[in-house]
């Protein structure tokens, strides 16, 4: 970035100033020791086109010039660079201004964005282009004393008005358009347009880790350990213990079948509410006694008849305060989804956005179900061709203007995605456990704490989500046979993870497993 075209027309201005017609050399002095103040800032506007990622912290660094902040965010589908002066309001004799342009070296001037990447759905060798806009103001003002004051009929830039108007200021604001270098100019950039920045690249396949690691001997020590039980009961028992001295919310839900279950992590992590699971027509002793335990007033089924049943309900009555136990359920696991979004979004009010994963298997809904938890981003199921119609009615009642996929075409389709609003992006791999891996990637980039559960049942993942998103942790999904982890343990190995914690007893996270990720 350079503009030398500035100093010329900031020069200009200022000889226009002092060489003024029949202007007496005493007056041209008064003029050139004048005060002056200014403020500046480049913006720069870039479309965020498909197959490009941006994550919700980018950010941006100059270099090659001092006394300059970048700073970078986004906004909808736009990603918004700002270079803004850091120095404003300061008062500086005109002839001072002049000289600090004049010093100022635009010549290798670069702003450096971190948080893009290519996502997981484009497709190696086609072609991405960026395409935008730079624009700029200076703001110059001038006054013959310290003290500054707006053009008024009080207050204007004539000192022939007498006493009392000394401090009037004259004020310059102007605006600019950039154009692209033609020693950078982009090929595929369209040559009617030349105020467009475009930037376009080849997308190549994807590395497994970009990251290159650092020498053994310098490398942090993985320490490990596990949260478990005799069963899935016992194991989501034990992580409220661990996490939980008391709650004033439960959440039950069924333990051997999924699909109700599945959206209820966000609701969870919100009521700030450990998960429970219990079989279908009786309630489990151990459950009860660990909602005595934590001193819970409110118990939230998520489900339907068919996962809790009435029975169980009447029987968690007793530790309800208003003896009404709260159930969420729809028709089907999409009506349920649809109920709990609604529950989630009546807590954190209309975020307009919503995670999407597929409702006809479980492991992209658990993955992601960390990154919604932490959002407060309800998650809305749908079919592989389909958008059920429950779902389509909660994205038009709530307001859903954007939406994140979890998942590959095999569970979402393309033309699924399609019907969706405002896709930022979609977080795939080609299996459970390499989707996992992607939005490990993608919404906790800079966690070095990880949670390890099985991609081969559901229940480990679903009782750990919760402190997942409260703790801003990843959930990666592993295979019980060693030897079948490879990208897991690239994962923790390239991204220097210094804990890792096992959801679930040794039948499907072995210590093999375990030292598999470690090593």
């Amino acid at each position: 970035m350079g503009a030398p075209w500035f100093k010329r027309l900031f020069n200009s201005h200022a000889m226009a100033k002092m060489q003024i017609g029949g202007i007496k050399e005493e007056e041209a002095k008064e003029l050139h020791d004048k005060f002056v103040m200014s403020d500046s800032e480049i913006v720069f506007t870039l479309g965020i086109p498909s197959g490009v990622t941006v994550g919700d912290n980018p950010t941006a660094k100059v270099s090659g010039i001092k006394g300059f902040t970048a700073k970078a965010y986004k906004d909808d589908k736009t990603l918004v660079i700002k270079l803004r002066k850091d120095e404003r309001a300061k008062v500086y004799r005109w002839q001072e201004m002049v000289n600090k342009v004049k010093a100022v070296d635009t010549s290798k001037v670069s702003i450096d964005i971190s948080g893009l990447s290519v996502s997981n759905d484009a497709n190696p060798g086609s072609k991405i282009s960026i395409n935008g806009t730079a624009s700029a103001m200076y703001d110059f003002a001038t006054s013959f004393t310290e003290k500054f004051y707006l053009h008024s009929e009080q207050h204007n830039s004539h000192r022939e008005l007498g006493p009392g108007h000394e401090n009037s200021s004259e004020r310059c604001y102007w605006t600019f358009a950039g154009v692209q270098d033609p020693a950078g100019l982009d090929e595929a950039a369209p040559k009617d347009k030349p105020n467009l920045i475009s930037y376009t690249f080849n997308v190549t396949a994807p590395e497994s880790d970009p990251v290159k690691p650092r020498p053994d001997k310098d490398r942090p020590r993985v320490n490990t350990d596990r949260i478990d039980g005799k069963d899935r009961i016992e194991t989501a028992i034990d992580i409220s213990g661990k996490h939980y001295k008391s709650a004033n919310t439960v959440i039950v839900v069924r333990n051997d079948l999924f699909p109700d279950s599945m959206t209820a992590s966000v609701l969870a992590k919100l009521k700030d509410a450990p998960i429970l699971l219990n079989p279908t027509n009786k309630l489990d002793p151990r459950v009860g006694a660990e909602i005595k335990r934590l001193g819970a007033s409110e118990v939230i089924i998520v489900g339907g008849q068919n996962s809790i049943s009435e029975k169980v309900r009447e029987e968690l009555r007793v530790y309800d305060a208003d003896k009404n136990v709260e159930r969420i359920a729809g028709h089907d696991r999409y009506g349920t989804s649809e109920m709990v979004a609604r529950r989630v979004v009546g807590i954190t009010g209309k975020k307009n956005k919503a995670v999407v994963a597929s409702g006809e298997v479980f492991p992209d809904a658990l993955a992601v179900g960390t990154y919604a938890s932490r959002e407060g981003y309800p998650i809305l199921l749908v079919r592989k061709d389909l958008v059920p119609t429950q779902i389509t009615k909660a994205i038009k009642d709530l307001e859903i203007k954007n939406t994140y996929i979890a998942g590959g075409y095999n569970t979402i389709s393309k033309s699924t995605e399609l019907k969706l609003p405002g896709v930022l992006e979609r977080m795939a791999g080609k299996t459970r456990y390499e989707t996992a891996i992607a939005i490990a990637r993608s919404k906790f980039a800079d966690s070095k704490e990880a949670y390890i559960a099985s991609g081969e049942e559901f229940a480990d993942a679903l009782a750990i989500s919760p402190m997942s998103g409260k703790y801003n942790r990843p959930t990666l999904l592993v295979k019980s046979k060693a030897g079948q982890n490879k990208i897991v343990s690239d994962y923790v190995y390239f991204k220097n993870i210094n804990r890792i914690t096992a959801i679930g007893g040794y039948r499907y996270i072995p210590n093999d497993v375990l030292k598999e990720l470690v090593n």
